[in-house]
């Protein structure tokens, strides 16, 4: 799609040679499962997930707490092993677009719709905005802390 970037957060993580596929994705099940998500499915190079209910419940201070549901895989390339992953904030999105709307009522009421488009903008820059980037900075980390971990483990 198009606009999918708006929520979905990729990347890739190298992978030690000496590392086993099986020990990075058991360190990355850890993970996820310390976060609060349930493994929907897992194989020899891969791993899914899903978050309860709208992918908002929980504790606000896990670092994946944004994220409804994801995909880990394993690759061989030229350059080496990478663990890419593919996770999705789309319910995080939709709630703080939610939010903008309210933003937008109230402006729209108060000083004309103009003012609510802008209030309702700049709300959800904010909510969504900052939420992603707080997300985008401690996923990542918390994803090379599990691939480390399991290097230090093999």
């Amino acid at each position: 799609m198009i606009f999918d970037f708006l929520w979905r957060l990729r990347g890739t993580v190298s992978v030690a040679p000496t590392t086993a596929n099986e020990a990075v994705l058991a360190e990355v099940e850890r993970l996820l499962i310390r976060q609060g998500m349930f493994i929907a499915r897992r194989g020899p190079e891969n791993l899914s997930f899903t978050a309860p209910g709208a992918g908002l419940i929980g504790r606000n201070w896990r670092a994946m707490i944004m994220l409804d549901r994801g995909r880990f895989w394993i690759s061989q390339s030229a350059k080496g092993r990478r663990l890419h992953y593919n996770l999705r904030s789309f319910n995080a999105m939709m709630f703080c677009l939610l939010g903008a709307l309210m933003f937008l009522a109230v402006g729209a009421a108060a000083e004309g719709i103009a003012r609510g488009l802008a209030f309702a903008a700049l709300a959800f820059c904010w909510l969504y905005g900052m939420n992603m980037l707080l997300a985008v900075i401690r996923v990542s980390i918390a994803i090379r802390l599990a691939v480390r971990k399991a290097r230090r483990r093999s």
